[in-house]
């Protein structure tokens, strides 16, 4: 949960971000610059205007389709494989063991904050 100094630091430090980006003196219009340059940076992964004032939306190109492609095939390809790495990782933790964590993600946590000093 966000405390009060959290938010007030924060919404500080975003408002000095937008007036020092927009160089601009009076707040309200630097908040309102500041927007439009955030938006347009959104606009321009979006879609793209040609010169002739044609809007082509980049989500329909072959780019952004081979992208959700490739994401889709590596959780299809990781759920797949999965499996023998967890048996694996599971003999590993019985061999040392430490059978009372029997899923491997325990183990990994457990062994990151082990070596960090959080335990």
């Amino acid at each position: 949960m966000i405390d009060q100094d959290e938010f007030v630091h924060g919404m500080i430090r975003w408002l000095n971000e937008a007036i020092r980006m927009t160089n601009c003196k009076d707040k309200k219009r630097a908040i309102d610059e500041y927007d439009k340059i955030m938006w347009g940076e959104v606009e321009n992964l979006v879609y793209e205007v040609e010169k002739d004032g044609e809007i082509n939306y980049k989500l329909l190109t072959w780019a952004f389709n081979k992208s959700v492609f490739q994401v889709m095939l590596g959780i299809a390809m990781l759920t797949l494989c999965s499996k023998p790495l967890v048996f694996s990782i599971q003999k590993l933790s019985e061999a040392i063991g430490n059978a009372f964590f029997p899923h491997p993600l325990c183990n990994s946590t457990i062994g990151s904050k082990c070596k960090n000093g959080n335990i």
